[in-house]
């Protein structure tokens, strides 16, 4: 994955697309991870309210 430009390869802004094989980066930001743990927080709690 080509997540950054320079480097010991010397990547630029045109090589950023060659690693990626979908224009969806599946990688979360730090409010989409907390977003993410609390909606699977909630579906603990329900599990353990029905069991």
């Amino acid at each position: 994955m080509t997540e950054c430009t320079g480097g010991p390869q010397a990547l630029t802004d045109k090589d950023i697309g060659l690693c990626y094989e979908s224009l969806c980066d599946p990688r979360l930001n730090q409010e989409q991870s907390v977003a993410l743990a609390r909606v699977a927080a909630g579906y603990r709690q329900s599990d353990k309210q029905e069991g």
